[in-house]
């Protein structure tokens, strides 16, 4: 658009209501910083954005496609000629990236995600440059997410106008703070086909109104992935609240596996293409890597899953992340299930209902797993037998048709093996390991030091009949245990049979 008629616009439609409650940007509309908006609680410091014509004049929406997939053109909602005169065609579906706070549209993650996404499909493929509004204080930058989404749902209504370019061919992916902008970008558009939230940002949204986060009215289908639930106090930057129709808690949704206010860039479990880093996105990638690895995380997870075929991360509906871990979802007779990030079912979304997904990942690329349930029987205690209470860890390798797994523990910690016990535990494999032909038990007991009878006798982990093995699949192989007596720290071998 070029500036005297932007600076035209500006002169004649900013308004002139009290700055201290509303303020009007352009033809963006107007902002206030009451009703809603406002909660002592959760936003007690609240500002309007900067609606003045400098930082609206300073918005970029940066387009790349197949036939320019490094260099961008520039698209300008207030000047059709630019999008007439760019590689954007009105017969590719589009998706349009936003990133979040002190981040910018250039730096490697969201080049990775383009590169990714041109390789899925021949798309149109939008980055939003906000980043004249999004530098510290939080609080501006907060504000100025309304004045951002403004902008965006400006151009995606001037393609619907004028080209008959209908929203329900645009995909809108926004992180964190960018992850709110894409609400209010669709909450300005009639039937946006989908945004997808990256861990959205959590202070000063968390229990706010709809009006003022990402909810499920924002578009047709709206999808989250959540990894940086912890508080802000707990140097938490997302939010563990679900805003969208389907949302997925990799992990439960905090505290990603690899993640330590010890990791550094090199080395760091979140890895990014850094061939276009310059020093500020250096900086800026030591720090995300280190305070914001969990918030970066989910930036890794959803573009790993784009285009993906072989490793694909599988999460399950379900109530909580304990039930989940309890292996009481893990059967899609129990809930839905679905691919995490880009790939997700969004034909399980359903007005008004809100449905949580959890799944496990590992602490680097690639993060996807294999996810198993195993449920075993503890024989019961009987005048006539010797089983014992007991306490301990389990542990199991897996042997199949494309290799063997590593000695994995069915529990973080240890588990009480009562007698007459029916157990079901969730665990998972980073790699296939084929059709399952045979599964090595192995056990070690926790007992106390003080209690000599427990310490000079031996520990025995007593079976009742075949365990059952279910595949993330649906397939189930019962598995019979050569001896059914397994004393602690001795392995024993299973044979597989189907169900």
């Amino acid at each position: 658009m070029s500036l005297p008629l932007f600076a035209t616009l500006c002169v004649l439609l900013i308004g002139s209501a009290s700055a201290a409650e509303v303020c009007c940007g352009g033809n963006l509309g107007c902002f206030n910083n009451t009703g809603v908006f406002y909660s002592f609680l959760n936003r007690p410091i609240l500002l309007l954005p900067d609606c003045d014509c400098d930082l609206i004049s300073r918005f970029r929406l940066h387009l790349n496609t197949r036939a320019n997939p490094t260099a961008t053109q520039v698209l300008d909602p207030y000047d059709l000629t630019t999008v007439a005169g760019s590689h954007f065609s009105v017969e590719r579906e589009t998706k349009i990236l936003i990133h979040g706070f002190t981040d910018n549209f250039a730096w490697p993650w969201w080049t990775d995600m383009i590169a990714a996404l041109l390789g899925d499909g021949d798309f149109n493929i939008i980055r939003l440059d906000w980043s004249a509004g999004n530098v510290p204080p939080y609080m501006k930058a907060t504000a100025n997410t309304r004045i951002a989404g403004a902008y965006v749902a400006k151009f995606v209504n001037t393609l619907k106008e004028q080209l008959a370019y209908s929203p329900s061919n645009i995909h809108i992916i926004g992180h964190s703070l960018g992850a709110h902008i894409s609400g209010y970008a669709g909450e300005r558009v009639d039937k946006i086909a989908r945004i997808s939230g990256i861990d959205p940002a959590g202070l000063y949204f968390t229990n706010m109104d709809p009006v003022v986060r990402l909810d499920p009215s924002d578009a047709v289908k709206v999808d989250t992935l959540i990894a940086d639930g912890e508080p802000i106090l707990s140097l938490g930057f997302g939010s563990l609240q679900a805003m969208g129709h389907l949302n997925f808690y990799p992990n439960g949704g905090n505290k990603q596996p690899g993640c330590s206010a010890l990791i550094t860039v090199t080395g760091g479990p979140t890895s990014f293409n850094d061939s276009s880093f310059d020093w500020l996105a250096g900086g800026v990638q030591t720090f995300y890597q280190t305070i914001g690895c969990n918030h970066w995380r989910a930036l890794s997870l959803y573009t790993e899953t784009i285009g993906q075929q072989k490793c694909l991360a599988k999460a399950f509906q379900c109530e909580s992340y304990a039930k989940y871990l309890g292996g009481e979802c893990f059967s899609s007779l129990n809930g839905g299930s679905s691919n995490l990030g880009y790939q997700a079912d969004i034909s399980l979304a359903e007005p008004n209902r809100v449905k949580n997904f959890y799944l496990s990942t590992t602490e680097r690329p690639p993060f996807c797993v294999q996810s198993l349930r195993l449920k075993l029987n503890i024989l019961a205690k009987t005048p006539s037998n010797d089983v014992r209470r007991e306490r301990g860890t389990i542990f199991v390798t897996l042997h199949g048709a494309l290799g063997a797994s590593a000695r994995v523990p069915l529990t973080a910690e240890d588990v009480e093996l009562n007698p007459g016990a029916q157990l079901s535990f969730l665990f998972t494999i980073p790699h296939d390991v084929g059709l399952v032909r045979d599964v090595a038990i192995y056990w070690e007991a926790n007992y106390s030091i003080l209690t000599p009878g427990d310490w000079l006798r031996k520990h025995y982990l007593q079976i009742d009949g075949n365990l059952e093995l279910e595949h993330q699949n649906g397939q189930v192989i019962l598995l019979r245990p050569l001896v059914r007596k397994i004393e602690e720290k001795k392995e024993v071998f299973t044979t597989a049979t189907q169900a």
